[in-house]
């Protein structure tokens, strides 16, 4: 009875893997590997754009109320607006809240600075201190683009240019780091 659970093998052969068929199956997960990494950066990066989106929207429409009260959007102060939901931010002055550790950084824009005359929100994702991508999102009466949404690549950015297109933005012809979200 207890040989028929022994194993045997011919010649005195030990089990195992023989090189050839360590190298095949290193060789096929370097390759999964390699097809899945760009894929996941992508995925982490829209995943943090997503979120940025989102506080982006919050603030958008707390200007928008700001704007039914008043009659006019909040100046570059983003302290006036009640975003009591964007939690663990902290002003960075001139309209701008840094969240997420400093890898977000919110802006308020209100006609200054090289958009004059629209009034429009904007996400910015850092990486390593550096900006990746950019989400606008336009005002409801903004004199330009109202309640439009644009995502930027930054120059050089392969990664940024295809978080954009996979938010199912369109090149701008007359920019070609700008993409209008439907």
């Amino acid at each position: 009875m207890s040989k028929i659970y022994q194993k045997t093998h011919p010649a005195g052969k030990k089990a195992g893997f023989t090189l050839i068929e360590l190298l095949v199956v290193v060789l096929i997960v370097g390759i999964l590997a390699a097809v899945a990494l760009p894929q996941y950066q992508v995925a982490v990066m829209k995943s943090r754009l997503a979120t940025t989106m989102s506080g982006v929207k919050a603030i958008a429409e707390a200007a928008e109320v700001y704007y039914m009260a008043n009659g006019v959007y909040p100046p570059d102060n983003i302290t006036l607006l009640d975003i009591s939901n964007l939690s663990g931010c902290s002003s960075l002055g001139d309209g701008k809240l840094s969240c997420n550790n400093g890898n977000v950084i919110y802006d308020l824009n209100s006609g200054t600075d090289q958009w004059a005359q629209n009034e429009y929100v904007q996400g910015r994702v850092l990486e390593n201190g550096e900006v990746v991508v950019r989400y606008n999102q336009y005002l409801n009466y903004s004199p330009n683009h109202a309640g439009e949404r644009f995502c930027q690549a930054t120059v050089g950015s392969e990664l940024a240019h295809k978080v954009c297109k996979s938010l199912g933005g369109t090149p701008l012809p007359e920019d070609s780091t700008s993409y209008r979200l439907p």
